[in-house]
Formats: structure tokens, sequence, C-alpha cells
């Protein structure tokens, strides 16, 4: 995922690289194309028209959309994942442009993402001798220009408006979370995000947010003046029930339900997290009990987030490693091998399995015999 904060050229804007690898059907590239913003992600692309000719723009990028100022504009790539060389600003050769096509614009801000983990958090800096360049909060690195031309240093912006202190979830139930922070001393107003998008503009200082179970969501919140906004304070929020995570699964989807495309019918984020919640907390009971559990699996998935290859593969890894922990388990649907084709009934395989299996790692204990009780050691003949 991409998050960059920039303003166009204010003598007008025809064809400007901004960042991405290339071209092509596996490639992405954010750019300004004839006026509007165009976002290429594997094999597909969109164009924005409405945004901030003459001032900054808020830009969220993922495979699958982009977000500009609020505004999410979504599109359907059916390239491949593969490995290539990112440009920030943009080298018309690599990328497959014409000469003259580099970037020209003001950057302000760019963090890239790997999942939920930030690997890249470009601010624009000057070094000892006022050579513009990019500094990398995430890694501590300066950033000199590697391509032709140089880049050109701004004034520096300071904010006097402060970041809101002490964000933080003031509670929370299976349906939403309440959200609060300090005031700011001469702020007009709150701004809060979830997920970099803008949710709401408020002059309170809490926010009741929407948190569906085994959901995961950022959200940031900064203070704002007529003409400034400070930095972000951020929390990540994740709702899961305090006991009886069995009683979440569900194995008991139809046909019906995916011909509706309702909540049975659909696997997201939200599923996966829940079966990963289940794995983790029935791992952690056989491995108490001197089992060889070896992984655990991640919960913290988000709407946004896309699997690889390699994360659906461990998915199916360890469920099915967890089902071969007993040997006598009632009859059940066969679990699938693979996430490919995976339709309601492999879905329903899974999580009636992973019932079955946790009720009888919860009663486990109640078979145990401390040693000098009656039956303890003896042999019968």
């Amino acid at each position: 995922m991409l998050e960059i904060n920039l303003e166009p050229n204010s003598s007008g804007v025809s064809e400007h690289a901004i960042f991405g690898s290339a071209w092509s059907a596996n490639g992405f590239f954010l750019m300004f194309y004839q006026g509007k913003i165009r976002w290429h992600s594997r094999g597909a692309s969109v164009d924005v028209s409405d945004y901030n000719t003459a001032g900054r723009n808020d830009i969220v990028c993922t495979q699958a959309s982009i977000s500009v100022n609020g505004a999410v504009y979504g599109l359907s790539g059916t390239g491949a994942d593969s490995s290539n060389t990112i440009l920030l600003f943009g080298n018309p050769t690599l990328m497959g442009f014409p000469s003259g096509k580099a970037g020209i614009y003001k950057l302000f801000c760019c963090r890239i993402y790997d999942g939920s983990a930030i690997i890249r958090d470009f601010v624009p800096v000057k070094d000892q001798d006022g050579v513009g360049g990019l500094y990398d909060l995430a890694n501590s690195k300066f950033y000199a220009n590697n391509g032709s031309g140089s880049f050109l240093a701004g004034p520096e912006i300071k904010t006097d408006i402060d970041t809101p202190a002490g964000f933080a979830v003031s509670e929370q139930d299976e349906e939403s979370a309440l959200l609060v922070w300090e005031a700011v001393e001469s702020a007009a107003g709150y701004r809060l995000y979830r997920n970099g998008v803008l949710i709401l503009e408020t002059n309170n200082t809490q926010a009741r947010v929407p948190v569906g179970l085994f959901s995961v969501a950022d959200f940031a919140v900064s203070a704002y003046t007529d003409s400034q906004e400070s930095e972000k304070a951020q929390i990540r929020v994740y709702s899961v029930p305090a006991s009886g995570l069995l009683l979440y699964l569900i194995y008991n989807r139809t046909p019906a339900d995916v011909a509706a495309g309702n909540a049975l019918g659909t696997y997201n984020a939200a599923d996966i997290n829940r079966v990963s919640e289940v794995c983790n907390y029935i791992g952690g009971m056989f491995a108490s009990y001197g089992y060889h559990v070896p992984e655990t699996l991640r919960t913290d998935w988000k709407e946004t987030d896309i699997p690889r290859k390699s994360d659906m593969e461990k998915y199916i890894r360890v469920i099915r490693t967890l089902s071969g922990l007993v040997r006598f388990m009632p009859v059940l649907p066969d679990l699938p091998q693979t996430m490919e084709r995976f339709g309601f009934d492999s879905a329903n395989a899974i999580e009636e399995m992973l019932y079955h299996l946790g009720r009888m790692a919860e009663k486990i204990p109640s078979t145990w015999f401390q040693c000098g009780m009656t039956e303890s050691g003896v042999i019968y003949r």
C-alpha cells in the first residue's frame, strides 16, 4: 500500500510519473495523466479527475483501489504478483515512458507498506549543504537523488498545532469502539481517519466507530485550524470476544448465501481473523499439553490487505496440522487441500472441524488422573 501527500506543479500537469514499477500487466504506476490522477495496478487503470489542482492531495493506493482526499475508486486487475524495482518521482526509461515525463510536483510525505508494516516513511529534508533529498523515518536513512536533474528543496514547513495526545480506545463491544483523545488548544476541530480515509470531522474529543468482530482497522486523529493540520496520532483497533471463541465459528453456509452475497456467502478478512484466532487458541491448548505445535497464524488482516499465496498456504497448513493432532474425530467433511476454488463447503468444513477439535481440547484436562490415585498406574489382567 502507498500513502502519499503531494501538490501538482502549478504550471500545469500533462504526463508526469509519481511512483511505481513498470507499465505492464504485473506492474503498478501512479502518475498525473492529461489533467487526471491515474493509478495503474496489475493490468487495470482508473483515472481520478476530482482532486485539488492547486493544493495538497492525500492519496492512498492499494492493488484494488485508489483513495484521493477520502474518495475511493476501485479497479480490478488480473495480473499476477511480481518483483519490480520501485521508483519515486519516476524514470522514463525504466517505466516505459517517453523522455521528459519524470515527476514534477511538490512532495510532502510518502509511506510504503508491506501488509501492515511501514517499510519506507519518507519526508523531504535538506542535507548540511542545503541539497534536497528524502529521509526515511522507518530506517533512519537519507536518500539523495539517484536520477537526472535535481530535487528543489522548498521552504521549511512548521506545524504550530499540536498532535492530539491520549488517543486510545475508551470502551469497546462486539460492534463498535469509543475512541477518545485530549483537546488541543487553538484547534478548530479534529479529523478522524480509518485506514487512511477521512471518515469524520468533529469538534468533540471522542467518536464511536463501527468495528465488527474479528475486524482490524487503523485509526488516526489530527487537529486542524483554518490553515494547518497537525501530525496524526494513530492506533490499531481489533475486536475479539473475551471468551467463547468456539461459539463464533460458522459452518452453516449455504449456496443461497453465496447467491445473495451476504455475510455468510463471502469470505473476507474478518473470516480469516476468526479462524486464525481459533487456530491459535486450540494450538495453544495442545502446546500446553505437550504437543508439538510449530506455527501460529496472523490475526490482524484488514479489509485492504491482499494475502499472498504463501500466506494462504500457511493458513491451510496450520489448519490441517491441527486436525491431525488427535486420532479420533467425528466423521466430518474433508478439509480443503488448498485455497484454490475455495467455496462455502470448504469454509464450513474448516470451521466445523475446529469446533469439534476445540471442544475436545478443552475437555482433555478432565481426563487426567494425578499420580497415586486409585486407577493411576494400575495394570488390569
